[in-house]
């Protein structure tokens, strides 16, 4: 039989593991953002690296 002190403790347990989903979920969605963020930044230095080597090799023409 389940007394009043152990539905306490099991909806405790529930709530910190909703809480443990969103926490894990909120990291998940972060590191996404950070993985989005560094290949943008990644595609524009290699841009820019590009268009520089291609200046300078025009000019050395």
């Amino acid at each position: 039989m389940i007394s009043n002190s152990d539905t306490i403790i099991i909806e405790e347990a529930n709530e910190n593991s909703d809480w443990k989903n969103n926490h894990k979920m909120l990291i998940e969605r972060k590191e996404d953002e950070l993985k989005k963020f560094v290949f943008k930044v990644g595609m524009l230095f290699t841009i820019i690296c590009s268009i520089w080597f291609l200046a300078i090799y025009l000019i050395m023409i």
